[in-house]
């Protein structure tokens, strides 16, 4: 959650897109009571929100108006941070096994076929390779995998909304 002159922080990064000296702005955290007060508040609307995005936290009544706003979403938690046993989560691991991917493929597929933009963070060449290789696979719908709370009634982290 945002603190301060956000929106004082707000108005002079649109002077900074307005004198072309940055191609777009954006907010991060901003929950739907802060980012429909900015939007409303002001002449631009934000590029993206960068949020804690992940199955375990799927934030989909700010996802909706984010989507009425034209609001991209940025998950900067795509794998829950390692939380919650996500990378041996059983139903992310069985959808996984059907497209013969590992769960932080499946999560990384699910985001994309969601439209969310994702940026996973790994030190490990190996998970590297693998996060970029998840384009050899679509959610075909019959088990409605790309739309499901994986592990739902999990205790989310303080901010998400599930």
């Amino acid at each position: 959650m945002p603190y301060g002159d956000y929106h004082g922080s707000w108005q002079a990064m649109e002077e900074l897109l307005k004198a072309g000296r940055v191609k777009a702005i954006g907010v991060c955290n901003f929950l739907p009571d802060r980012l429909l007060d900015l939007i409303l508040s002001h002449e631009v609307t934000p590029a993206v929100n960068q949020i804690e995005l992940h199955p375990f936290c799927q934030q989909k009544e700010l996802r909706h108006l984010m989507a009425q706003y034209q609001i991209q979403p940025m998950a900067w938690a795509p794998f829950a941070e390692g939380q919650n046993g996500i990378f041996q989560n059983p139903e992310l691991a069985a959808v996984g096994q059907k497209y013969g991917k590992t769960p932080a493929q499946v999560i990384l597929r699910w985001l994309r076929q969601s439209k969310i933009v994702s940026i996973p963070k790994s030190v490990h060449e190996e998970r590297i390779r693998q996060n970029y290789d998840v384009d050899d696979f679509i959610f075909d719908g019959g088990g409605h995998e790309h739309k499901r709370g994986y592990g739902y009634g999990q205790k989310p982290h303080s901010g998400c909304q599930v």
